[in-house]
């Protein structure tokens, strides 16, 4: 008698088949999908990206459209107002009948239409100034919508270095990890063989243990500044992010961009904020001028033709053709004036707040001015402390590196302590970790620099 797999047998057997299914499937599966969310950019792709996905820039586009729409309304009405009407319908007790000239008690069918024209022939310059406001107001959101772009522009840049520096920043963590390792074992060694005291061992395991701190602290750093630029570039959080360095030449940077009454004057030639606080002003005081006209008379010229088509029930009426093109067609002409006397004050009041939006505008455009001959000075400021931040790490980082392999000699001969040798290692260390930010401080400061001016460009 043939003896069955036991159940517990079976159990596992599922089990193991299970595992097996796993990771001939999903596990590549979960590979594959890693390898897809892997996404490499270019400076120049992240900014076409940003400029591509930015919900502001969408937001500010839209309005632009809407801008030019309003433009085109008020450009065409300046031109005449044409409309058609056509009418039918049936009326059953008395109408006036043209053809018998005299009222008709009965049922009537009549079909009726109208062509009339009118045009504004002086209305205090009314429609040319709405005109000429939604030009500025179209030309304010053109600046408004290159203002945007050159600010998003500006963030992206800084954030893409900035993930730059904390790749730097992390590299430098790891061969400082990688060398306190390679010292330890030599210690172990020497330990070993009786040339160095076992508290040497203690104190670099130490020194290895602060090192793999770094490490993780410089990964942190990495991770969040990566996720911070995922959310400005609206990519997708779990995409892991691969940045190309580009090309860099720190000799290149100019060492003094002008005078500041030169940096000024640049910044009010091209700040596009600038330039649509100025459009606002105008549109606001075209929209003053507007206001003004309401308390002129308006002269209107205006054209109509029309006719009728009657069919009165139990008579004999005329056809179509008869009544339609030559019996009821009629056609007038006029002029209209309008003179306001009394409205309630409101057109006193539209001027008081349209004057008042014109000097707000106004306001803001001079507040403005101040604010970048300000920013400007600061801007300046901080890339000059920027370069000589730069200068002096860079010799810092050269003179202790310089002390760092001497100390390395010294204490691989015996002649240092391990203690003199740690001291060395971390103002290496320290000082190429301080040049590396100041590098691309300076490089955070040019990009400031340059999007304070109103001159940076993707």
């Amino acid at each position: 008698m043939k003896r069955g797999i036991p159940t517990r047998n079976r159990q596992n057997l599922k089990e193991e088949l299970m595992k097996c299914l796993f990771l001939f499937f999903i596990v590549p599966c979960a590979a594959l999908q890693v390898h897809a969310q892997t996404v490499t950019l270019t400076l120049e792709e992240a900014l076409k990206v940003a400029l591509e996905n930015n919900i502001t820039i969408k937001k500010e586009q839209n309005n632009l459209l809407a801008a030019r729409s309003a433009e085109s309304a008020a450009k065409y009405n300046l031109g005449p107002a044409i409309n058609a009407n056509i009418n039918a319908g049936r009326v059953t007790g008395n109408s006036f009948n043209q053809q018998e000239g005299q009222v008709i008690n009965g049922t009537t069918d009549y079909l009726s239409g109208t062509l009339n024209a009118s045009i504004v022939i002086y209305n205090g310059m009314s429609k040319v100034n709405t005109l000429k406001s939604y030009q500025q107001q179209f030309q304010a959101q053109q600046y408004l919508v290159e203002y945007t772009k050159q600010q998003v522009m500006n963030e992206v840049a800084k954030s893409y270095l900035l993930v730059l520096r904390n790749q730097e920043q992390q590299k430098i963590a790891q061969e400082n990890l990688k060398f306190q390792n390679t010292s330890l074992e030599k210690i172990k060694t020497e330990v070993g063989l009786g040339s160095k005291p076992q508290v040497d061992e203690f104190n670099q395991i130490s020194l290895v243990r602060n090192a793999e701190l770094l490490v993780l602290r410089a990964g942190i750093e990495l991770k969040n500044s990566k996720s911070s630029l995922l959310i400005i570039l609206r990519m997708n959080p779990s995409v892991e992010l691969t940045l190309v360095e580009p090309k860099m030449d720190m000799d290149g940077l100019p060492s003094s961009p002008g005078t500041y009454e030169t940096l000024i004057e640049i910044a009010l030639g091209n700040r596009k904020d600038l330039k649509g606080l100025e459009k606002l002003e105008q549109y606001g005081r075209y929209e003053m001028m507007i206001s003004k006209a309401s308390f002129l008379p308006q002269l209107s010229a205006f054209a109509g033709m029309g006719s009728r088509y009657n069919n009165i029930h139990g008579l004999n009426n005329r056809a179509f053709d008869q009544q339609f093109f030559n019996d009821n067609t009629y056609m007038g002409t006029g002029l209209s004036l309008f003179i306001p006397i009394f409205n309630g004050m409101s057109s006193r009041a539209s001027l008081v707040r349209a004057k008042m939006f014109y000097e707000n505008k106004k306001t803001d455009r001079e507040n403005a001015e101040f604010t970048i001959s300000s920013e400007v000075i600061q801007a300046h400021q901080n890339y000059h402390d920027a370069i000589l931040n730069y200068q002096l790490s860079l010799a810092n980082m050269e003179a202790a590196e310089a002390a760092y392999r001497l100390n390395v000699e010294s204490f691989e001969l015996g002649i240092s302590g391990l203690l003199d040798f740690s001291q060395a290692n971390k103002d290496y260390y320290q000082a190429k970790s301080d040049m590396v930010g100041a590098k691309y401080t300076l490089l955070f400061q040019d990009i400031f620099l340059k999007s304070t001016l109103g001159t940076l460009e993707p």
